[in-house]
């Protein structure tokens, strides 16, 4: 909370705001356990979720804002071994899809990035 009042502070509002936390999770849906699955959306779905709530009242006192969400191809198609995963990514535009009608009267727009598989150097 401290940290978005003092962005919109110092900035003059808070124009656009992205998330992009992610951890990834693999193991059957039998194999995880309910501490690490609640961990997953932790981080997929309800920081994203708090951090929306907290920067909508910027957004719509300005009359605009743009919040990117980034999903995955995961959001859109489960992969064995990922349901965690899949589980908070199709949360993730779940939410997005309900947030954008919700705030498109407000000027405030919500877009959803879905990345694939890429090599990384971890």
């Amino acid at each position: 909370e401290e940290a978005v009042r003092t962005a919109a502070d110092r900035l003059g509002g808070i124009d656009v705001l992205v998330n992009n936390a992610g951890a990834g999770l693999f193991g059957a849906v039998e194999e995880v356990s309910d501490a690490e699955v609640r961990d997953q959306l932790e981080t997929l779905v309800v920081a994203p979720w708090r951090l929306v709530r907290l920067v909508l009242p910027f957004m719509r006192a300005q009359g605009h804002g743009h919040i990117v969400n980034v999903s995955s191809l995961t959001g859109r198609i489960a992969f064995p071994g990922l349901g965690a995963y899949a589980a908070g990514k199709y949360a993730l535009e779940g939410m997005s899809q309900a947030l954008a009608a919700e705030v498109a009267s407000d000027g405030i727009r919500i877009t959803v990035v879905e990345p694939g598989c890429f090599a990384t150097h971890y």
